[in-house]
């Protein structure tokens, strides 16, 4: 195996990581903005260069193989410790500057309680020459990619503990069961029971234990999402209850299109909003002085009104 360590072997090895967290060839083609054959001919240079085989292709998929995956996770490792070289560099001068990415859960910004865009605003007052990467994802893929150091800081509601993970509260966002045109409890005005709702078919985040309290007892779970995206469009249907942040759910119950289900012994569900990160390392400036902007906004008596 020849030694890779020039410039042309680090593009090489760039184009890898894009194509394995693309999912494939063709997926990576936007992420690269290049061509399937160009992709494809990078990869067999790679492979050539490190004399091993490092994905099958073809008619099945995409699949690494052991020695691809082991490679991917040399290669995650490599790059982690580059982008730390460049932060740790720039702050001997007390400069912030490179990435900052930062993980999202989806459909937040009609939050009215949300302090991310306040911070984000904040932090770009800084005037640091920091390139921000803000990616949307469900609670798990936050969190496994601050495990793994894809990102830095983490923002969403997060039931379970990743081990390594630090929590910090941030707000709460208050969630209604609701149903939509065609549901037989969409003309109910009257209270229910929770657990008298067990005979209607629910969907349920699957980051949510399945037994969790916002269900009742022996409830008919016949849809697990990740998202609330997926959740508005199975209830839309008029087949399924399900939770929605009401923020998220207003212009359709204003349209008619969704309506809040009255639920006298279970009116809502709080979610926890909270900032994550890992626990061991030290962050960059950029992540610290976003996470001190971002706790500074939900001090502040605007941000808890």
């Amino acid at each position: 195996m020849n030694r890779l360590n020039t410039a042309a072997d680090l593009h090489l090895l760039a184009v890898f990581k894009a194509v394995v967290e693309c999912g494939g060839f063709g997926a990576a083609q936007v992420a690269l903005n290049s061509t399937q054959p160009t992709i494809s001919n990078q990869m067999a240079t790679l492979e050539a260069r490190l004399g091993v085989r490092l994905c099958d292709r073809g008619r099945t998929g995409f699949r690494l193989t052991p020695q691809g995956q082991a490679v991917y996770e040399s290669l995650q490792a490599l790059f982690a410790a580059h982008d730390m070289f460049n932060k740790h560099v720039a702050a001997l001068n007390g400069r912030m500057t490179g990435d900052l990415h930062i993980g999202v859960i989806d459909n937040t910004a009609t939050n009215p309680e949300s302090p991310l865009v306040h911070a984000l605003q904040r932090f770009k007052d800084r005037r640091a020459d920091v390139h921000i990467h803000l990616h949307v994802g469900s609670p798990l893929e936050i969190e496994q990619r601050v495990v793994d150091r894809r990102i830095e800081v983490g923002i969403g509601c997060f039931p379970n503990r990743a081990p390594g993970l630090a929590y910090r509260r941030l707000f709460e966002e208050k969630h209604l069961l609701y149903c939509a045109p065609g549901h037989p409890l969409y003309g109910t005005a009257s209270g229910n029971s929770l657990d008298a709702l067990a005979v209607y078919e629910f969907v349920h985040r699957g980051y949510y234990a399945a037994n969790h309290r916002m269900l009742p007892r022996d409830a008919r779970v016949t849809a697990t999402v990740a998202t609330m995206e997926a959740v508005c469009m199975l209830v839309l249907t008029g087949r399924y209850l399900g939770y929605l942040p009401t923020h998220y759910a207003m212009p359709w119950v204003e349209s008619g299109a969704l309506r809040p289900i009255p639920i006298n012994d279970a009116p809502c569900h709080v979610a926890s909003f909270e900032l994550i990160h890992r626990r061991s390392g030290s962050p960059s400036l950029a992540a610290k002085a976003f996470m001190a902007d971002i706790l500074q906004e939900v001090s502040t008596p605007a941000a808890a009104a």
